[in-house]
């Protein structure tokens, strides 16, 4: 072999190797060790954060399977939706979960989870002054960032859960069925209104080592929400939980204080 197919070897070598890269970093199955987050967050902020994400995930898939065991739907929303089709898993900064259910369907659900629910964790409605639902874990929590919103500093890591009814809108010369409700239907800045077919019959994609519910029309929401139908990556600097960094090895002093009776019956945390 001379010298000359050497070289045009090696740079054939070297174009692919290129290709390979841009493919790799901009499909759709990003992996969450290539992105770089934002550098306010330490190895230590990193490491705690996957740890806080590992504990959601069980708590997703015991949300998921009391779901599927009584016939209730639910759908994935917001920064949950954005990982399913994206990363087919979690942000790799992302904080909380985030989910949609009709109103009747979730009715059915808050009278079933509070005797289905581990002791570890524990469900939050209107009777704890919320207008949703919410599931939070009862030995982890958010510690207050100035990069953060920190609505929820010193308490569990969560699922919340947003309210849906249907309605018949009239649309010229028929009705219409939607859906509504005062969250975004598939997540900010979405509307609070929208087509029922935009999110029914659902759809399964997977999260992690789950399988999950989405909208019907999961890539229609995400080019009107996002831009794309598959959202493009946040600047490196605002890739950080709002929610702020987390503690995923024991509660805060405020959570012993709050759920004390939690604590003293169940023996949990044990810290």
């Amino acid at each position: 072999m001379n010298k000359r197919v050497i070289i045009s070897s090696f740079f054939i070598f070297i174009i692919i190797l290129c290709f390979l890269y841009i493919y790799i970093t901009n499909s759709e199955s990003f992996k969450n060790d290539v992105i770089v987050l934002s550098p306010a967050l330490s190895d230590n902020d990193i490491i705690d954060l996957h740890k806080g994400q590992n504990i959601m995930t069980d708590m997703f898939n015991i949300f998921d399977k009391l779901c599927r065991k009584h016939n209730l739907k639910y759908w994935c929303l917001g920064g949950t939706l954005i990982g399913a089709i994206r990363h087919k898993g979690w942000i790799p900064w992302d904080g909380d979960l985030d989910v949609g259910m009709l109103y009747d369907d979730y009715n059915k659900m808050k009278v079933i989870i509070k005797d289905e629910l581990p002791d570890n964790l524990i469900f939050m409605d209107k009777t704890t002054h919320l207008s949703f639902g919410k599931i939070r874990d009862l030995c982890s929590h958010y510690k207050y960032s100035k990069e953060g919103m920190n609505w929820d500093t010193n308490d569990g890591l969560q699922l919340d859960i947003f309210i849906f009814k249907e309605k018949n809108k009239d649309n010229g010369n028929k009705d219409v069925k939607v859906l509504y409700g005062t969250h975004p239907v598939g997540g900010s800045p979405d509307n609070s209104i929208r087509d029922y077919d935009d999110v029914f019959p659902l759809k399964e994609m997977s999260f992690e080592n789950l399988t999950v519910y989405v909208p019907n029309k999961y890539n229609k929401i995400s080019k009107e929400i996002w831009g794309d139908e598959i959202p493009k990556l946040l600047p490196i600097d605002k890739r950080f939980p709002h929610e702020g960094r987390m503690n995923p090895n024991k509660p805060s002093l405020m959570m012993k204080e709050k759920y004390k009776e939690k604590y003293i019956k169940n023996n949990i945390c044990n810290n």
